[in-house]
């Protein structure tokens, strides 16, 4: 996208007819790419120069280093590059870096795609055929001869069964990525419903050295976060982890992806996809207890009934000409029925909205002053009572105090674009920031402890100190955050409020 609009003079029209996006997402998609996360190919295992760029020098290897990096990050995680053109733009840059890794794959393996038959709106996932590569980088799923007549054929192949607990040994995969959370950033963390029992969490994000292309990676701890596993994850494509209620005993891991919403029955081996497309999602907290449904932000927006298997649009709100839709359940949901919906109005700048929604009455849109396009919305844990939310995009934050009704801007604590937003069980709310400039990335933890009036930096002195990529409280009350590095940040983890951080939680 970068290439399109920079270098080649491409219009937004032309490069959203040409992917098969809206506008809007060409526009994030490149504020993103300008901003996130360096270097995929900086560490490469084995190197070969071309000569022709040799005499570029270093710096304008690393600024393609760099470039690279931002938009490989941004096309795993806004989903707005098709799989075929992002790997030939990751072709492109490796050729322009000079860089070629001795065994780069020829074809990733397959994420399963399911076959959809559409009737009346409503989409059934059908049965997919599982395919199988010698490829090195688990991304997606394709080339591939048949495996199986179904996926679970994969889940055998990894862990010998589909269900129960798989083997997680250490998995090498040749260009794959590290197995270790320092080989990586992570975006989001999640932890189990039933973490005071089974202490489980999950880690989803890129590893980035030792990486022959984009390797999304999932990692899970059993022990709070003392320790870390790579799960296989094939057909893993990134993406943010959705736990049901009745987790561990409905073990399902289901993950909100660029491209569709997967889950995965075999503990985290293989995932498959659910719905045509991707974006926000949102479990509904009664998940496990009557309301099967996935809310799906991809244009229209969309549905996922597990009862069914059905996928059926979600249009019933003022938001539904939007580019995209975010969402966020009330936490007292379904007693409070409410749901927070962002999304953009339907003037061409495509300025960025919010209501709430009570099943199909909806307030009317509040404007975000000065933000276009869809923004991420959050619900306190006191919304119920206090009508405490948020709304934040790029480099700006809002806060109601009514239930979505109305959104007024808050004074973020330093540069940068909001990376993550978070709130512990006292109401404490954290934001991590990331500033990338010319040779130096910046930004770093926040807290507020009134809901955004005033902040205080964390972690000050430590990685935190070079940006956020992520933040979550856990239910005992640490903090597990992502900080941001060229080669990967790995995480850091505190158990005394963010006055003292170590790579691991104790």
């Amino acid at each position: 996208v970068i290439r399109l609009r920079d270098v080649e003079g491409w219009s937004y029209d032309r490069i959203a007819d040409h992917e098969g996006v809206t506008v809007e997402s060409v526009r994030g998609s490149l504020r993103r790419a300008r901003s996130r996360l360096r270097l995929v190919y900086a560490r490469m295992s084995t190197t070969n120069l071309v000569v022709l760029l040799i005499a570029l020098g270093r710096d304008v290897r690393r600024r393609f280093a760099d470039w690279s990096h931002r938009l490989q990050s941004n096309a795993a995680s806004a989903g707005v590059l098709t799989a075929r053109a992002a790997e030939s733009v990751a072709a492109i840059v490796v050729l322009a870096m000079g860089t070629v890794s001795a065994s780069v794959p020829a074809t990733t393996p397959a994420t399963a795609a399911a076959a959809a038959a559409q009737h009346g709106g409503v989409v059934t996932p059908t049965t997919a055929a599982a395919s199988s590569t010698t490829s090195s980088a688990p991304t997606t799923m394709r080339n591939g001869r048949a495996a199986g007549s179904d996926v679970a054929s994969i889940g055998e192949g990894i862990g010998g069964r589909t269900s129960g607990d798989l083997p997680l040994g250490a998995i090498t995969v040749p260009g794959n990525g590290g197995n270790t959370p320092e080989s990586g950033s992570f975006e989001s963390f999640t932890p189990s419903p039933n973490y005071q029992h089974d202490h489980e969490i999950y880690a989803s994000g890129l590893s980035l050295k030792g990486c022959a292309s984009v390797c999304p990676a999932l990692f899970h701890s059993t022990d709070a976060g003392a320790s870390w596993t790579r799960l296989p994850a094939f057909g893993f494509e990134g993406g943010s982890v959705m736990l049901p209620p009745a987790y561990p005993t409905d073990h399902r891991i289901f993950v909100g992806g660029p491209h569709a919403l997967k889950v995965s029955t075999d503990n985290g081996g293989t995932f498959i996809p659910l719905t045509p497309a991707g974006g926000y999602t949102a479990m509904s907290p009664a998940f496990s207890s009557g309301d099967s449904r996935i809310l799906v932000g991809a244009i229209p927006g969309w549905i996922y009934h597990d009862d069914s298997k059905a996928v059926t649009p979600f249009d019933s709100v003022p938001e539904s000409m939007s580019a995209a839709l975010s969402f966020a359940y009330a936490p007292a949901y379904p007693a409070d029925h409410r749901i927070v919906v962002g999304g953009t109005d339907a003037t061409p700048a495509q300025n960025s909205i919010v209501s709430a929604c009570d099943v199909s009455n909806c307030t009317s849109p509040a404007g975000l002053p000065g933000s276009t396009g869809t923004p991420a919305v959050m619900t306190s844990r006191t919304y119920s009572t206090t009508g405490l939310a948020f709304a934040w995009n790029l480099h700006q934050l809002y806060r109601s105090t009514d239930g979505g009704r109305s959104f007024g801007p808050v004074r973020l604590p330093a540069g940068g674009e909001i990376e993550a937003v978070a709130e512990d069980a006292q109401g404490g709310l954290y934001v991590g920031l990331l500033q990338l400039d010319p040779g130096r990335a910046s930004g770093g933890l926040f807290v507020s402890h009134d809901a955004g009036s005033t902040w205080t930096r964390l972690g000050h002195g430590t990685p935190l100190d070079g940006g956020v990529l992520s933040v979550t409280a856990l239910p005992t009350g640490n903090l597990l955050v992502g900080p941001y590095a060229e080669t990967g940040g790995g995480l850091q983890c505190s158990s005394d409020g963010g006055r003292t951080w170590a790579a691991r939680c104790q």
